[in-house]
């Protein structure tokens, strides 16, 4: 793997973000981030999402964080035993409220990949005007889950 990915990709281990500028060869940037838990890459350049990368993720059990930001939106592309979705607002601008059709597209993806066994992992984080909260609860009533 000789190709050079340029741009930011965010990592979530446990709780924490970590968020790089980077220039390098993917594999070995990957491979460089080995950890216990539900670890997850978010990409924010569309270079980074191609089937080699998939598969090292896949190698790995790193999620593809299925992100909607506006520099990069992710494919839906499952690559590890959990799902982390990231919701940055429709459009991927951080502001307003998702439509009730695009949180139903999620609830029956998120619904999908319960029956697989996969544990799911979704936040938001279209926060302007308190969108994100309103929003997951939204979505927790859609695919059966009591807020806690």
């Amino acid at each position: 793997m000789a190709r050079r990915h340029a741009g930011r990709f965010s990592i979530r281990l446990e709780g924490v973000e970590i968020h790089h500028a980077l220039e390098a060869p993917e594999r070995e940037i990957l491979e460089q981030h080995r950890a216990d838990g539900e670890p997850a890459f978010e990409f924010r350049h569309k270079s980074w999402y191609e089937a080699p990368i998939f598969d090292v993720l896949r190698d790995r059990n790193i999620a593809l964080c299925l992100s909607d930001h506006h520099d990069a939106p992710a494919p839906w592309e499952l690559t590890a035993s959990h799902v982390y979705i990231r919701g940055h607002g429709p459009g991927g601008r951080y502001r307003d409220h998702y439509s009730d059709r695009t949180l139903r597209d999620w609830a029956r993806f998120i619904a999908r990949c319960r029956r697989q066994g996969r544990e799911i992992f979704c936040y938001f984080d279209n926060d302007q005007k308190s969108a994100a909260p309103a929003d997951a609860l939204r979505l927790m009533g859609m695919v059966g889950k009591p807020a806690e």
